[in-house]
């Protein structure tokens, strides 16, 4: 059970008029919500019968999203109505979306890329450009809510690298020297894996949660984990996990930009290293 009582009739109307910008390279395919902005990732796990896995979850596209904070006043990408949306493909493959406001403009746009050895691509480069059109200074800040699924399929929905598999939440900040954060479908790599960098070429996130996903959806920027709860929040979300990545608000001038990387990919070892 996952999210049915918060999304039932918004998955009604989406089904009924579903339209997405799909891409493919290498291993990995997205589609992205061309009203929203919003993505999906896939992994191909079986390369003879074309058969992929979701590497988030994808039955509804609305609850993987970027909240954007400006002088204290947050804003979820896609459904706020100050931003008005534009997607689109370039020459070179690359998919853009752009929110475009009277104060702010977020540009976001995936680039394919390949881990070190690998014959094809097997991860996607995330990168949101934040310009400061307004007049003034302005504190901006950015939140990215990963709705996570493979590694629901487990006990333990996540392994971290300093503090191993997590079966609750948890934070890291500060000096943390996590260089990824896994969900894992499958020990062996038959199944996908998805991987979340956590430093260079991806930026390093002032903060990492692991919760329910809910819990995260329902607070619009500041969250405390608490190690005592699971993934589950009765009665609402049964066994649900995401991730939130926090690039802390910091002072843009007028004119100037903001950019952050996220890294998602296929969990290989050594991923930091890839051009």
């Amino acid at each position: 059970m996952r999210k049915l009582t918060i999304l039932a009739l918004a998955s009604v109307a989406l089904a009924a008029s579903a339209f997405g910008l799909e891409a493919k390279d290498g291993r990995v395919k997205l589609v992205v919500d061309d009203r929203t902005g919003r993505f999906s990732l896939y992994y191909l796990v079986d390369v003879t019968r074309n058969r992929y896995e979701p590497l988030l979850y994808d039955q509804e596209t609305r609850t993987t999203y970027a909240t954007l904070m400006v002088d204290d006043r947050a804003y979820r990408l896609g459904d706020a109505p100050d931003f008005r949306i534009a997607v689109s493909r370039d020459a070179a493959g690359k998919v853009r979306v752009e929110y475009r406001s009277s104060f702010c403009v977020v540009r976001q746009v995936f680039s394919f890329v390949s881990s070190p050895g690998a014959p094809m691509a097997d991860g996607v480069a995330i990168e949101y450009s934040i310009e400061n059109v307004s007049k003034a200074e302005s504190s901006i800040g950015l939140r990215v809510l990963l709705d996570t699924y493979v590694g629901e399929k487990s006990a333990a929905h996540f392994v971290a690298q300093s503090a191993g598999p997590l079966a609750s939440e948890r934070a890291l900040s500060g000096d943390y020297a996590d260089i990824w954060m896994r969900g894992l479908g499958s020990a062996d790599g038959s199944a996908a894996n998805l991987q979340v960098l956590l430093s260079a070429p991806a930026t390093r996130p002032d903060t990492l949660l692991a919760a329910n996903w809910k819990r995260l959806n329902d607070s619009s920027w500041s969250f405390e984990a608490n190690p005592s709860r699971n993934f589950t929040l009765l009665p609402y979300s049964i066994n649900d996990s995401a991730l939130a990545l926090y690039y802390d608000p910091t002072p843009v001038r007028p004119g100037s930009t903001r950019s952050v990387v996220v890294g998602l990919s296929q969990a290989v070892d050594g991923y930091d290293a890839y051009v």
